[in-house]
């Protein structure tokens, strides 16, 4: 008899989207912020393991990214 093969090792990932308004990024206001999270969730944490976060305007696009390890950088 072979051994039984194990469960492959999955992630639940998803992403989350939230209104902000008004939101102020590296001195700078602005007046409505679209904010995206992603998050992975490795088994069987309880809760997410990591997150990185993107921040949209309708009017200048991207403006701040928070990625995992937990840099951030902002539209000059």
């Amino acid at each position: 008899m072979g051994k039984a093969p194990s469960a492959p090792n999955t992630f639940v990932k998803y992403f989350v989207a939230n209104l902000m308004r008004p939101a102020t990024f590296g001195g700078r206001t602005y007046p409505a912020v679209l904010q995206g999270t992603y998050y992975s969730i490795a088994p069987p944490a309880p809760r997410p393991t990591y997150a990185a976060r993107i921040f949209f305007t309708k009017a200048e696009g991207l403006v701040r990214v928070e990625e995992f390890g937990g840099t951030m950088w902002n539209r000059l």
